[in-house]
């Protein structure tokens, strides 16, 4: 028996298949993002919960939280703004070029993050394409905050148009 329009809901094999796929389903969610997502809270408060509050006077914990918010007050908006100006002018417009810029916007899904950091190496490290004009004028982007907010919009670009 296919699986058609007609048949798909009834209660002979192609049910079956679809308790099947939802099993498979549940299974991979929760190997994927549930038993991780436990790990952590459970490692978090092994000791119990005044160590973990123990962990917000660390000097570590807060550079980390200070960097991550500097890098959402910089990337939100400019992620906002390049958004709805490529969204507008992609729902819009029919223009020469237009395939293009939606493939540039799609790139990231196709490419690892790794390769974007080798990118972003190869561009303004100290030997990529930039990197002597970089250090002629004391900028450092490889390594530094520059280079973290380059990467986090690159790696966010795709997320800018709507379809």
């Amino acid at each position: 028996m296919t699986i058609t329009k007609e048949n798909f809901g009834s209660k002979s094999k192609p049910f079956k298949i679809e308790i099947l796929l939802i099993a498979i389903s549940l299974i991979y969610i929760t190997l994927i993002i549930f038993l991780p997502a436990v790990n952590v809270f459970t490692e978090a408060f092994k000791n119990g919960f005044l160590p973990f509050l123990g962990n917000f006077r660390d000097t570590d914990f807060l550079s980390a939280i200070r960097l991550t918010l500097i890098i959402a007050f910089v990337c939100v908006p400019v992620n906002t703004v390049f958004g709805l100006c490529a969204a507008w002018a992609i729902a819009r417009h029919k223009f020469p070029g237009r395939t293009l810029i939606i493939s540039v916007l799609d790139l990231p899904f196709s490419i690892s993050p790794v390769v974007a950091g080798l990118m972003i190496m190869l561009l303004y490290g100290r030997q990529g394409w930039f990197g002597g004009i970089l250090e002629r004028i004391n900028l450092k982007i490889v390594f530094a905050t520059p280079g973290i907010v380059l990467a986090t919009l690159f790696i966010t670009l795709p997320l800018w148009r709507g379809k």
